[in-house]
């Protein structure tokens, strides 16, 4: 089935607005990337309508604060991951980042989080 001249152009016109609409993928942070921008910083993010705080200390200490959840462990860099441990239990939880724009960022959790701090 041939479709007319003017379906045909919107069409075309609808595939180009989406092609140029479609936001860049986001690349995985560094480590140096992830020592930069979320060493010294509190991040938050909203998880089952609460809002859940992070912050990563200089000093290797991480504290989790919300209503339902709070805790302090340690975090290391292992490559481009940041890993913390203490937590929950001993386990050890290890997450890149991506810069989704200036102020956020997604890990790999599929958490989004927004820099606080």
């Amino acid at each position: 089935m041939l479709l007319s001249y003017p379906t045909r152009a919107l069409v075309l016109a609808t595939g180009i607005a989406l092609a140029v609409a479609a936001p860049a993928q986001a690349e995985m942070m560094t480590g140096e990337q992830l020592r930069t921008v979320v060493i010294g910083q509190t991040l938050e993010a909203r998880r089952f309508g609460q809002t859940l705080s992070m912050q990563f200390n200089t000093d290797g200490t991480v504290t989790i604060t919300s209503p339902i959840l709070n805790g302090t462990g340690t975090w290391e860099l292992q490559g481009n991951t940041i890993c913390t441990s203490g937590l929950r239990g001993n386990a050890t939880r290890c997450m890149s980042f991506e810069r989704v724009d200036d102020q956020t960022l997604r890990s790999s959790e599929g958490m989004t989080l927004r820099i606080a701090s």
